[in-house]
């Protein structure tokens, strides 16, 4: 699983600015909603930009991500796979709205269902790692070791 997401983190582009641009192509309902994007009434698709998420955001996401059971995804495939699609689905869809959005407030549920209606399996697991990257828990991680690595008062390191 860890080689996974080393595989996918390494195929994405190099951040540089800090923020991550993406766009969601936005299906058709229906033949009138084909239509009026073909006569561009209606968008075809819809652009987003993730920046890194506040440390408010930071703990919600991490609290989320807290709730799926890791033993779930280590048993048979088939026989979990339906199970984590229909107890997580709606979980990691908030994930990927709560760093779009990244303030106090709760996304939007247009949000989350606009990305229900149009990401795939693939798209996901992409915007996800995106998550990841801009969770930066490299840094966070690494000034918490710094707090309580150094003693401020006597400036030595424990």
């Amino acid at each position: 699983m860890e080689n996974i997401l080393k595989e996918s983190l390494d195929q994405l582009p190099e951040v540089k600015d800090k923020a991550i641009s993406f766009d969601v192509m936005i299906k058709p309902n229906g033949k009138l909603h084909a239509w009026l994007q073909k006569i561009k009434i209606m968008p075809v698709k819809k652009s987003f930009t993730m920046h890194p998420l506040v440390l408010f955001n930071l703990q919600r996401v991490s609290r989320m991500i807290l709730k799926i059971d890791p033993d779930a995804t280590t048993k048979g495939f088939v026989d979990t796979s339906h199970h984590l699609i229909q107890d997580h689905v709606d979980t990691v869809l908030q994930i990927i709205s709560i760093a779009i959005k990244n303030t106090t407030a709760n996304p939007s549920r247009r949000l989350v269902k606009l990305l229900k209606n149009n990401l795939n399996n693939e798209e996901v697991m992409k915007l996800l790692a995106y998550v990841m990257i801009q969770m930066d828990l490299k840094s966070f991680v690494l000034s918490i070791n710094l707090m309580r690595g150094l003693n401020v008062l006597d400036g030595k390191e424990n």
